[in-house]
């Protein structure tokens, strides 16, 4: 009967161990999503503020960032570029 006893032990023991396993895996996974839900919120609080300066700031000619400056007003000029020509295209 001992032996039929620790087997029993051993299943029950082994049954926790899963359960605990199980839950672990829930709880990381769980958190894995929200520290993605907050990198996506930091990221568009940076795209917003990147965008406000931006914005405020264009029109200077002596900025620290005037290069980064010149490609974003190329690239927003090629945007409205190819809308317009998505425009022309749809008729």
């Amino acid at each position: 009967m001992d032996f039929f006893d620790k087997l029993g032990e051993s299943l029950v023991s082994a049954g926790k161990d899963v359960s605990q396993k199980a839950k672990d895996v829930s709880e990381i996974a769980r958190l894995r999503i929200d520290i993605k839900a907050k990198e996506d919120y930091v990221d568009r609080q940076y795209r917003e503020l990147g965008a406000a300066y931006y914005d405020r700031h264009k029109n200077e000619e002596e900025i620290d960032e005037a290069e980064q400056f010149f490609l974003i007003g190329e690239a927003l000029e090629e945007i409205d570029r190819m809308k317009e020509e998505v425009l022309r295209i749809q008729g």
